[in-house]
């Protein structure tokens, strides 16, 4: 222990400059006192090595406490080639590599061996060296024989993106693009390929890709929009209605089941999307997207350590509301708006649901374009038919219109005819438009009180512009990754199968068959709860305890008799 006062054996003493070894006897001069060490070098000599056959040989020697002790190898092993050992460890488990690169590194080594090494017997090939690069991986190999070490060579194919510093490897461009439509992130790739033996990528190397790639999808998302608004305008021209006039259905989704949290104010939500979809082709095609941000890990960190930061507005923020704002969908409709306005389009109507304000704020953003223009606000079939059921339940009907033996059995057969009053409608109105061809005037004249009814079905999927095939390439394309010809047959034939599961889905024969299917389901449903039913019939004081033995009749027991006066 160090105590107060106490003087470092070193202090005023100079190295000499000829000698670099600490052991150097001449550091400290002859006759200095003080807590040091011996100033005599200890040999270990050879024999305290490691070798076949070990024999603890220990030396001793006084420390700076002038307490002498033993000292010894710790752990000796015989013959141990730690480089060797770690050399192993290094390149052991599965890599991400080019076959065709792979080849060519062999050769290349192979030709220049035979150059450099006219007089080596064999070619011995190892790795000397590998180098990683995300996902990727460069290789230099070596002969064993005679010690040749060739050249390093990349293991993947690069993006050349103009710019200086080493350019992206394809591989991991095209991971970070395969992750934007996955549910995983980062962390859970790294779990994923250490469970496979692949040495993962380092997360912030990862995400520095994910950004990159995500500001290119974003461009991709907004070129891919515009080109299928311009599909759109062809489909008006052949159908002889006004190029520039669109009707769409708009739906948000948070990050939250709850709109209230009860752990902090305000909203519980931090992130909000929104999609408008067109609904004047069959293909539904989606022609705007916003999102509201309120996270930004960056901001909150520099708060957390004092900085007086705020979202949005610093450098690098990816919020684009303030964190104590509101997520509005009003907002969102006219960011929405805005976008279409840039194209010229007027949307005609908009179908949301009963609590979105959406479609007032597109009609604003359009106003700044066209002050007179109007847009009609349509209620989906979803929550259509939902107010409905809600209506019909809430209803007042007579005494005598539900036959059953108690209010419980009158509530369900309420419940039940509510339903059956929304499914019937949803038929109908289904059943017009196939026969009328979605001609409104003529679907009025047959049923005339459903003139809030909406022309398209909605089936509350939002489906992808493209096919999951062309939408990989078209990725991949933009971001400068080259498929090889059996990854793009790959692609096509699985556009093939997308394209056939989703004829085979509409087929009347299956569409059938699946309905027969869950009635059977159903069937065997009902039937299995009638079999394991618990009959449990409850009566009036059932479950009141029983009388004792002693008492003969109810008066007895509920009215014990009073005890009489005492006798004299």
């Amino acid at each position: 222990m160090f105590t107060k006062g106490y003087t470092p054996y070193s202090k005023g003493k100079k190295r000499s400059k000829k000698d670099n070894s600490p052991r150097n006897p001449g550091w400290f001069p002859v006759g200095i006192g003080g807590r040091s060490r011996s100033r005599t070098s200890i040999q270990i000599p050879d024999s305290a090595s490691a070798s076949t056959s070990y024999v603890r040989q220990t030396l001793q020697s006084p420390d700076c406490e002038k307490a002498t002790g033993h000292i010894c190898n710790l752990r000796p092993q015989a013959n141990v080639n730690l480089k060797i050992e770690e050399n192993n460890a290094l390149h052991s488990g599965m890599r991400w590599i080019d076959s065709q690169l792979t080849l060519s590194l062999i050769n290349t080594t192979y030709d220049k061996h035979q150059v450099e090494s006219p007089s080596c017997p064999r070619f011995n090939v190892d790795y000397h060296a590998q180098k990683k690069w995300g996902t990727c991986w460069q290789y230099t190999l070596k002969c064993i024989t005679c010690g040749f070490i060739g050249d390093r060579m990349k293991m993947y194919k690069e993006i050349a993106n103009g710019k200086p510093g080493p350019n992206p490897g394809q591989l991991n461009v095209a991971l970070a693009s395969a992750l934007q439509d996955c549910p995983i992130g980062n962390t859970t790739v790294q779990q994923l390929l250490a469970g496979v033996d692949t040495p993962p990528p380092c997360r912030s190397s990862m995400q520095r890709t994910s950004n990159r790639v995500a500001a290119e999808m974003v461009k991709l998302n907004k070129t891919d929009m515009a080109q299928k608004l311009e599909q759109v305008k062809e489909v008006n021209r052949k159908r002889g209605v006004p190029e520039n006039e669109i009707n769409i259905t708009v739906d948000a989704r948070y990050n939250s089941n709850t709109i209230v949290s009860k752990k902090k104010p305000g909203q519980n939500a931090t992130q909000a999307f929104a999609l408008g979809i067109e609904t004047m082709t069959d293909r539904k095609f989606i022609v705007a997207a916003v999102v509201q941000n309120k996270m930004c890990w960056k901001g909150a960190w520099l708060r957390g350590k004092g900085f007086p930061i705020e979202c949005p507005g610093h450098e690098e923020c990816t919020a684009n509301l303030y964190r104590a704002a509101a997520l509005s969908e009003y907002e969102l409709g006219k960011e929405m708006g805005n976008q279409l306005g840039l194209q010229k389009f007027l949307v005609r109507y908009v179908t949301t649901d009963g609590d979105g304000r959406s479609a007032r704020g597109i009609e604003d953003a359009i106003k700044a374009l066209e002050p007179m223009w109007e847009v009609e606000r349509l209620a989906d079939p979803v929550h259509l038919g939902q107010s409905q059921f809600r209506a019909s339940n809430r209803a007042q009907y007579s005494a005598g219109m539900f036959h059953g033996k108690t209010k419980e059995e009158n509530r369900q057969l309420k419940t039940v005819f509510s339903k059956d009053i929304k499914c019937r409608c949803s038929m109908i109105i289904n059943k017009l438009m196939e026969k009328y061809d979605k001609n409104i005037y003529d679907m009025s004249k047959d049923l005339p009180k459903v003139l809030d009814a909406t022309l398209r079905c909605y089936d509350g999927v939002h489906r992808n512009n493209n096919m999951p095939g062309t939408s990989t390439q078209l990725k991949c394309k933009n971001l400068g990754v080259d498929l090889s010809t059996r990854s793009q047959l790959y692609l096509k034939k699985m556009d093939t199968n997308f394209k056939y599961s989703q004829d085979y889905e509409l087929r009347p024969a299956v569409q059938e068959r699946r309905l027969k299917q869950n009635a059977e389901k159903l069937a065997e449903h009902k039937t299995w709860r009638e079999m394991n039913k618990k009959h449990d019939h409850y009566s009036k004081g059932h479950l009141d305890p029983q009388p004792a033995l002693q008492f003969q009749d109810h008066d007895s027991y509920c009215k014990p008799k009073l005890l009489g006066p005492a006798a004299d």
